[in-house]
């Protein structure tokens, strides 16, 4: 970051110059020690990055590399910003997030929960962190006339005002998840069961990580999984230009499937129909006209006979339900398809005495398969058949 300070010329200016951006990604590990003013739970945003405690071991080093980002900052030429994401989870996972227990689901093993599982962890998407930080690059590149950032405040802000603007917490929609609401997602996705782990055994595990990270500094599963931080992301409509999820390529979190949100434009041009319908500023002449046509239509459905099929049709009106998107199912999808994991279909076939069945059996009963076998397809189309084919 020095030498990249240092190759700005001094009498640059943003107008001669092309403007730099430089976006750190750092870890929602740094923090995990943080103390919240109202006393334990309490909510942390940007502001407490000072208080945010000591860190250790690789956590630690994150955190001194934000610092060395933010103070490299030259408003209008070089625009650094840090990027502080929840738990990163999709894709492929990540070994130090929930790949352990995206794995062991899938291999029908349990799905670990530690202590309580009341503990929050702050969430982020991959997808959701990539698509945000590309916003960003465009909108820090971008200066106004006068040379300042659109992002970050001018020169007569005060510094610590201006490196709050420049550190961001990105997390997934409010609420937070606990940990035991992750792990019966994830257990529930791959039918496989919940074990409750005791805190120690987890702690003993992460310590005797050869990175040297502590318990609560992240390291591997355990220690994403025992974090307990209650974060308020930072406001981002300035970045993506946009109130609502729209921008965000997942939605849904850990849960269940969500209705995707509707453009913005069809949304306002819904908002216009309904206030338009809710006006009552029609005039008068049209309003007679309206009935009069109103009284027509009455006495040529009083001469013509009802069509019962046309009533019907009318009835029959509906709306097709739009897809389901994002949440847990897609978190799986995406599991399965970035490591290569495709549906298992074997055969299993021997002589007999071989006990193939049994094989076959022991198999789908390790990796939660269905398994069909002579009898089960024999029972299962059994009341299909005609009574002689039965015979």
């Amino acid at each position: 970051m020095a030498a990249l300070r240092e190759s700005i010329p001094t009498d640059a200016t943003p107008t001669d110059f092309p403007t730099r951006v430089v976006i750190a990604v750092s870890s929602i590990a740094t923090w995990a020690n943080a103390k919240p003013l109202d006393g334990p739970g309490g909510a942390l945003t940007t502001r407490d990055v000072a208080r945010r405690g000591l860190a250790f071991g690789a956590a630690k080093a994150t955190a001194d590399a934000e610092r060395v980002v933010v103070r490299a900052a030259v408003p209008g030429l070089l625009e650094t910003h840090v990027v502080c994401p929840g738990a990163l989870y999709g894709g492929g996972e990540f070994e130090h997030g929930f790949l352990a227990s995206m794995r062991a689901a899938w291999e029908g093993k349990p799905v670990c929960v530690y202590g309580d599982g009341d503990n929050v962890i702050p969430c982020c998407h991959v997808k959701n962190l990539a698509t945000f930080c590309a916003k960003l690059a465009a909108k820090a590149s971008a200066v106004e006339e006068d040379g300042t950032s659109i992002v970050v405040a001018g020169e007569e802000e005060k510094d610590n005002e201006r490196d709050i603007d420049r550190y961001l917490l990105l997390t997934d929609e409010a609420p937070h998840p606990t940990q035991r609401f992750i792990a019966e997602s994830i257990a529930r996705a791959f039918d496989a069961p919940l074990v409750r782990v005791p805190v120690a055994a987890a702690a003993a595990t992460a310590s005797s990580r050869v990175v040297g990270d502590a318990p609560s500094s992240g390291g591997g599963a355990e220690g994403v999984a025992m974090l307990n931080v209650n974060v308020v992301p930072s406001d981002v409509t300035r970045v993506v230009g946009a109130g609502g999820r729209e921008w965000r390529a997942h939605v849904g979190g850990f849960g269940p499937a969500v209705e995707p949100e509707a453009p913005e434009e069809e949304a306002e041009v819904a908002e216009e129909k309904d206030s338009d319908a809710a006006e009552d500023g029609t005039s008068t002449v049209a309003a007679a006209d309206d009935a009069a046509e109103g009284e027509d239509a009455a006495a040529a459905a009083a001469a013509t006979p009802e069509d019962p099929k046309e009533e019907e049709e009318e009835e029959d009106k509906w709306e097709l339900v739009p897809e389901l998107v994002g949440g847990m199912p897609a978190v799986a999808e995406e599991f399965l398809q970035g490591n290569g994991l495709a549906p298992i279909r074997a055969v299993v076939r021997g002589p007999p005495l071989s006990f193939a069945e049994d094989l076959a059996l022991t198999t789908a009963e390790t990796y939660a398969l269905p398994l069909i076998t002579p009898a089960s397809l024999l029972l299962e189309h059994m009341p299909s058949l005609d009574e002689e084919t039965r015979a």
